[in-house]
């Protein structure tokens, strides 16, 4: 019988990295202890799957297993106060990209899109959620970089590419071609280029087929769903 306060080991068998908790599974015990990531102190890495996780035992007010004062094997916290590699001056120059001709008419298109349905509609909605997503998204990059080269805890990635969903699409492309970050990782573009092209073929179905086949059936849905 395992007794709070007692040390234990285990290994880290499901992480929530967007929430911050996992569960730990230990040999013998027929649940898994959970472990949130206040716990854990800072870390150089966000914790992974199959990490091997010291920790002491402890319980909730509701009797529930927890990991309190935990530790990754093989990851030393880092002071705070301190880089995580010592004698290694951070570097915040960042060499960005030039756009292309692709990447200008990428940017431009919402705006123009925009500056259409305020023509046509006298509907400025459009342009401000746009302008205002887009600057919102691309300090949101510029800060998560920022904490890339410190090694402090990150933004989620669902949180940027919510942003993106949002209208903030052009400042995290820009962002990518400006400051370097997420332009590399492969699973990361494919999910941004998805909003991408969906906020430009609902543009393309409001302009060109009054929106009779994404907008409409979209808005029956959310009245029948609403109803």
């Amino acid at each position: 019988m395992q007794l709070q306060g007692q040390k234990l080991e285990g290994y880290l068998v499901r992480w929530n990295d967007d929430r911050g908790f996992g569960f730990i599974q230990v040999a013998g015990q027929q649940r898994d202890v959970f472990l949130h990531i206040s716990q854990l102190g800072r870390l150089p890495r966000r914790p992974e799957v199959g990490d091997t996780v010291d920790f002491e035992l402890g319980m909730d007010g509701q009797g529930r297993l927890r990991a309190e004062r935990a530790s990754i094997q093989g990851l030393a916290k880092v002071n705070p106060g301190l880089s995580s590699r010592p004698g290694r001056k951070r570097s915040y120059e960042i060499q960005g990209r030039k756009l292309g001709i692709f990447a200008w008419l990428l940017l431009l298109a919402p705006a123009a899109f925009s500056f259409w349905v305020l023509y046509q509609d006298h509907n400025i909605l459009p342009l401000l959620i746009y302008l205002f997503m887009s600057l919102f998204t691309f300090i949101a990059y510029a800060m998560d970089k920022k904490k890339a080269i410190d090694q402090a805890w990150r933004t989620p990635e669902s949180s940027l590419h919510f942003m993106e969903l949002l209208g903030g699409w052009p400042g995290a492309f820009l962002a990518q071609y400006k400051i370097r970050h997420k332009s590399r990782k492969e699973s990361y573009q494919v999910i941004f280029w998805l909003i991408v092209f969906l906020h430009l073929a609902l543009w393309l179905d409001y302009l060109l087929f009054a929106g009779r086949w994404m907008w409409h059936p979209a808005a029956g849905l959310a009245e029948a769903f609403f109803r």
